[in-house]
């Protein structure tokens, strides 16, 4: 789900981490704006959605208990020292997550997991909702906009 602003800006964008289609996205930005790299790019407009970041951790680690409070530990951090101390803490604890957590650790995602880290302005950051759930509520109307199997870049450009 991307937001736009007057003029055409993106001012944030809630959406499944660490996809091709974020990625995607950063390209695409990064051809419209070539000041900037694409993860810089990313680093202005993503906030990871927490279910979605819930459900990566449980499709791996089906039974694992820190499945249903990952985002716990994660969002609610203040600083990147902080995330960066709490990862090191899951990892301590729960050594099998290491990898997981290590590939979180890059920083245009850990911009899109805690407000200290991020380009988005703090009021939208504060305002923006954690997960997708209202637009993944709207898939049906949303597919009779875009239409079927569209990609995530077609549909974000209509």
């Amino acid at each position: 789900m991307c937001k736009k602003q007057a003029g055409g800006k993106y001012i944030l964008c809630i959406c499944c981490p660490y996809t091709k289609y974020t990625l995607g996205l950063g390209d695409y930005l990064h051809s419209l704006d070539p000041t900037r790299e694409w993860y810089e790019h990313l680093q202005h407009v993503l906030i990871f959605c927490s279910v979605h970041v819930k459900r990566n951790l449980a499709k791996k680690f089906p039974a694992h208990p820190l499945r249903h409070q990952i985002h716990e530990h994660l969002w609610t951090a203040e600083t990147k020292s902080q995330l960066f101390e709490r990862m090191a803490s899951i990892c301590t604890l729960h050594p099998e997550l290491t990898n997981w957590i290590k590939d979180k650790k890059v920083q245009w995602i850990v911009s899109g997991l805690t407000k200290a880290e991020s380009k988005i302005e703090p009021v939208y950051w504060d305002f923006a909702r954690k997960h997708t759930g209202i637009s993944e509520s709207s898939h049906f109307q949303d597919n009779n906009f875009t239409g079927r199997k569209t990609s995530f870049l077609n549909a974000v450009l209509k």
